[in-house]
């Protein structure tokens, strides 16, 4: 080959078209990608906290004594048993905090109910035979200007006048049930921000059971409550370099592919002759014996036929195998197939066009017959 001569490539047509298309396809699809990466880099949802509260309420209480036997102190604090007998009233004392991390205007409201009511536990739940509702403090207003809210209420409660109560609606209803005293501290709160209203209720609750010999105090006594005003926002992600580098790489690959296959290499067509031996071996395949060496025979014990077909036919016949001899190291390629007679040997020669025309142009092909 001369200095600086271009040379081109041979692939089969189909071969070339399929590289060229695929490629073009590739660099396409990562190229709209990329542009699309570019534009869109996505986004993260993020939530922005703009006001913190929290809220709580504590109910503590005392038990003041008649004067008894059994103790010297009048007053008993929490968490006893305290006998009934002995009991005169309770002494309940709320304190509610209300804060928040910003200004705001707090507008509230809260109420004190004592509810008596007869239960019975019924499969394994409570049924409320009988209710009465009395309304201890009805609705107080309470507000502030700043980010705070502080309340601190006391309440006696007349132990005396609600178990008199249930022991009298026992007596003239007949209904001996369980009885429950239960003090209700409902409180409302409203907190305009700049952000927005926080709307917030808590109820601590006292109960004690009633038309006992002792009792002890239970409910729900401390209550804390915290939220917060936020915003969910969508914050744009940062362009990731390494999200670019594969999907470049990929299109810069398949743009040198396509290039490659459009100026440098040649799409070939096969020839009548690469089309007839290819038709030859796909039929006969089976048929077909391969020799390592061209038979050595007289010209006058060689019958030729004029095709492959005919020879075949006589292999039949005679029921022997066909072989072939593929010789490339003539000027013109060949493909020799013998059968073997008893006195003659059948042939069918298949020959290439000239070397030196490229692979792929439409030449004929030459048989011998």
């Amino acid at each position: 080959m001369k200095a600086g001569k271009k040379t081109k490539t041979f692939l089969p047509e189909k071969v070339r078209l399929f590289v060229l298309v695929a490629s073009a396809v590739v660099f396409a699809v990562l190229l709209i990608f990329l542009f699309w990466q570019w534009q869109n880099p996505g986004t993260l949802e993020q939530k922005l906290t703009h006001y913190q509260y929290q809220q709580k309420a504590n109910l503590d209480y005392q038990v003041f004594l008649k004067p008894n036997l059994l103790y010297e102190e009048k007053v008993l604090g929490k968490g006893l048993i305290y006998p009934t007998n002995f009991v005169d009233h309770l002494q309940t004392t709320l304190s509610y905090e209300y804060s928040g991390t910003k200004q705001a205007g707090i507008k509230g409201k809260y109420q004190v109910v004592a509810t008596v009511e007869g239960i019975q536990k019924e499969e394994k739940k409570d049924v409320v035979l009988w209710s009465k509702d009395f309304l201890l403090v009805p609705e107080t207003p309470f507000q502030s200007e700043d980010n705070a809210v502080k309340l601190e209420k006391q309440l006696p409660i007349s132990f005396w006048k609600y178990n008199n109560f249930a022991e009298t609606v026992q007596k003239e209803t007949g209904i001996l049930s369980n009885v429950l005293l239960t003090i209700k501290w409902g409180i409302k709160l409203d907190a305009q921000t700049e952000y927005g209203l926080v709307q917030e209720e808590l109820q601590p609750v006292l109960k004690l059971p009633l038309v006992k010999k002792y009792f002890e105090v239970e409910g729900e006594l401390t209550k804390v409550q915290e939220g917060a005003l936020e915003e969910t926002v969508a914050q744009p992600v940062p362009l990731q370099p390494t999200m670019m580098v594969l999907p470049g790489v990929g299109a810069a690959v398949s743009l040198v592919v396509f290039l490659f296959c459009l100026i440098f290499v040649r799409g070939s067509a096969l020839s009548a002759y690469e089309r007839k031996v290819k038709q030859i071996f796909k039929r006969y395949e089976e048929r077909l014996v391969a020799l390592e060496q061209d038979l050595t025979i007289g010209t006058e014990m060689v019958l030729r036929v004029k095709s492959v077909e005919d020879l075949v036919r006589i292999a039949d016949e005679l029921c022997k195998p066909v072989y072939y001899i593929h010789d490339m190291m003539g000027e013109r390629e060949k493909i020799s197939f013998y059968v073997l007679g008893e006195a003659k040997v059948f042939s069918y020669e298949l020959r290439s066009p000239d070397k030196k025309v490229p692979l792929g142009r439409k030449d004929g092909l030459t048989e011998s017959i």
